[in-house]
């Protein structure tokens, strides 16, 4: 292990801010507490709400700037945990996802490597997943290294979010491992 990023959202949005084409402008805020009222209890939770339509224009959701300080390297492997939940209804908002109950989101770490993962809508949903830089070009990473920059986006015009779409994150946790085969 060679570093571990943790969000703290317990009292700001830890520097994450949105990301999207054109206006598709998300409001972020941090230190959100048990929005569900889940038992246990989510506390210190990240809340992101669309505020337009981006269907349209591709691209949407949140970015975080340099949660590593080390450049990534060809044989890298990021490991990634974290709880995240679509809300499709609150208020008088409904269907604030479009398409399936199944929504599908894009992770994308350091080196514009990218892994897709789908979530169920409206329930708390634990993602575990890795992305290994192993066979990414090194040339990539030295033209990325500059870029240490990670989002979290929807760009499937099939499960988009609506103007008003909410998501949560909870326990974020980014692992930065390097191999010594690779050193």
């Amino acid at each position: 292990l060679l570093e571990t990023y943790t969000a703290d959202w317990s009292s700001d949005a830890d520097s994450w801010a949105s990301y999207g084409g054109n206006d598709n402008v998300v409001t972020i805020a941090g230190n959100i507490d048990d929005p569900f009222s889940d038992t246990p209890a989510k506390n210190n939770c990240l809340r992101v709400q669309f505020n337009t339509d981006p269907e349209e224009t591709g691209l949407c959701g949140i970015t975080r700037v340099n949660p590593f300080s080390t450049a990534l390297q060809q044989g890298d492997l990021i490991v990634l945990t974290y709880d995240i939940r679509l809300d499709s209804a609150y208020d008088s908002l409904t269907d604030l996802w479009e398409g399936t109950d199944t929504v599908s989101h894009m992770i994308q770490m350091p080196g514009q490597i990218t892994n897709f993962t789908a979530v169920a809508q409206d329930t708390w949903v634990s993602v575990d997943t890795s992305i290994d830089s192993s066979t990414y070009g090194s040339e990539d990473l030295v033209r990325n290294t500059g870029n240490l920059t990670m989002f979290i986006l929807f760009n499937s015009t099939d499960d988009s979010p609506q103007n008003g779409a909410r998501f949560y994150l909870h326990n974020f946790v980014a692992k930065l491992y390097r191999s010594q085969l690779f050193t």
